[in-house]
């Protein structure tokens, strides 16, 4: 039985074209760079984790200006084929003209053969 497991992921990728929501405005060849950690007890059963997905726009040949960030952050437990949990989702602007702020929470009940993390 573990007690104790830490799980971390990088990712990063481009999105070929991004319209702001409700607003129509498009940004083209925007980058991303997201981090993602996972805390996990008794055997999986309970969990804790999150994500920040950093949006990035190329400034000149070698830098990158960072436009908005998505934040994930969710807890709960798992048995079998079973986990149910509570999840915040958040989006913040880090540049002031962009118009981008929406957060949600989520109470969920997911079922799902996938192997275990």
């Amino acid at each position: 039985m573990k007690l104790l497991v830490l799980l971390f992921a990088i990712e990063a990728g481009i999105v070929p074209r991004f319209t702001y929501p409700g607003v129509g405005a498009e940004l083209w060849q925007l980058g991303y760079v997201q981090l993602e950690t996972e805390g996990q007890l008794l055997n999986n059963h309970l969990f804790i984790g999150g994500s920040v997905k950093t949006f990035i726009t190329p400034t000149d040949h070698l830098t990158f200006s960072p436009r908005f960030a998505e934040y994930d952050f969710s807890a709960g437990i798992r048995f079998g084929l079973f986990e149910a949990g509570l999840r915040h989702r958040c989006t913040h602007n880090i540049e002031a003209s962009m118009p981008i702020l929406i957060g949600y929470d989520e109470i969920y009940l997911r079922i799902s053969n996938e192997k275990q993390k």
